[in-house]
C-alpha cells in the first residue's frame, strides 16, 4: 500500500556532501580528530538514550487491542524505475498488538544502530578511517528523525503525512476487499480529493463486513453466525432467563385459575 510516486530523501545528499568535506578535513590534526571522536560518541549516547526512553513508553502502554499489520513495503528503485509496488495479500498481514509490534520495531532499529556504531568504531580504530565517524555523526540523528516510534512518542505524530493510520494497521482480520478499500482511501487522501476520501473512508470502516450490494447471499435467507465462547454463554443465559420468566408466568396463571 505504499505510494508508487518516488519521494525525495534528503539523506541522499548527505554522502556526497560528506565525501566533499572528507577532502577538506585533516584528520591527522589531533584537535580535529578529538572533536570528531567526541562528537560521534556524544551523538551515539544521545540517540541510545532516546531509544531507552521510547522503550519505557512502549512498556507503559497497556493497550492490548489486536491489530493486523501489513508487511514492510519492498524497496523501490528511485525515479520510478523497476516494477510497481504490489498489494499485500491477507495472509501477509501479521496479527499482533501495539506493544508487541512497537517492541519489534524498536529492537530492529536498535540492532541496526548498534551495528552502525560498532562498524564505525572498527573502521576508525582498526584501519584509521575516521571519515566513518563523521558520516555516522550526521546519519544517526537523521535516521532517528525518520524513525516512526520517534515521531509517535517524541514528536506526538499520530498519523502518516497522507492521513492514514501510523502503521497502516487493520482493526479486523484483513480480506481482499478490506485491503482494496484501504488502498483506495490512501490514494484518495494523497490526491486531496475530499469527496473520494469520504467515500473510501466509509468503505474502509467496513473492512471485514461486505455491503449488501457486494454480498451474494440473499439477506432474507437464514445465515449461520459463529459465536465466541462469551457470546454463547450470554445466549444460554438469556434462554435460561426466558424459560424462568415463562415458567413463573405459567405458574402465576395457574394460581389465578385455582382461585377462580
Amino acid at each position: 500500500m505504499a505510494s508508487s510516486q518516488p519521494k525525495f530523501d534528503m539523506k541522499m545528499l548527505v554522502l556526497p556532501a560528506m565525501m566533499f568535506l572528507n577532502g577538506k578535513i585533516d584528520f591527522k590534526d589531533p584537535q580535529i580528530l578529538s572533536y570528531t571522536q567526541m562528537g560521534f560518541i556524544s551523538v551515539a549516547v544521545l540517540v541510545g538514550t532516546v531509544y531507552a526512553y521510547i522503550y519505557t513508553r512502549i512498556t507503559a502502554n497497556k493497550d492490548q487491542k489486536v491489530i493486523w499489520v501489513p508487511p514492510k513495503a519492498a524497496g523501490q528503485l528511485p525515479f520510478g524505475l523497476g516494477p510497481p509496488p504490489t498489494s499485500p495479500k491477507p495472509a501477509d498481514f501479521k496479527k499482533t498488538t501495539y506493544p508487541e509490534h512497537e517492541t519489534e520495531l524498536l529492537r530492529e532499529s536498535a540492532t541496526q544502530l548498534a551495528m552502525n556504531v560498532a562498524m564505525s568504531f572498527f573502521m576508525a580504530y582498526q584501519f584509521k578511517v575516521y571519515f566513518s565517524l563523521l558520516v555516522q555523526s550526521v546519519m544517526l540523528p537523521l535516521n532517528l528523525y525518520d524513525f516512526i516510534l520517534f515521531k509517535k512518542y517524541i514528536l506526538g505524530v499520530t498519523k502518516n503525512s497522507n492521513g492514514t493510520s501510523l502503521y497502516r494497521e487493520h482493526f479486523k482480520e484483513p480480506t481482499e476487499q478490506s485491503i482494496a478499500a484501504a488502498e483506495r482511501l490512501e490514494k484518495a487522501l494523497e490526491s486531496g480529493n475530499t469527496e473520494d476520501a469520504a467515500v473510501a473512508e466509509k468503505e474502509e470502516e467496513e473492512k471485514l463486513v461486505p455491503s449488501k450490494a457486494e454480498s451474494s447471499v440473499d439477506p432474507s435467507e437464514p445465515r449461520v453466525v459463529d459465536l465466541s465462547d462469551e457470546d454463547e454463554k450470554k445466549v444460554k443465559k438469556n434462554k435460561q432467563e426466558s424459560k424462568k420468566s415463562a415458567s413463573k408466568a405459567e405458574s402465576k396463571k395457574s394460581d389465578m385459575q385455582d382461585l377462580d
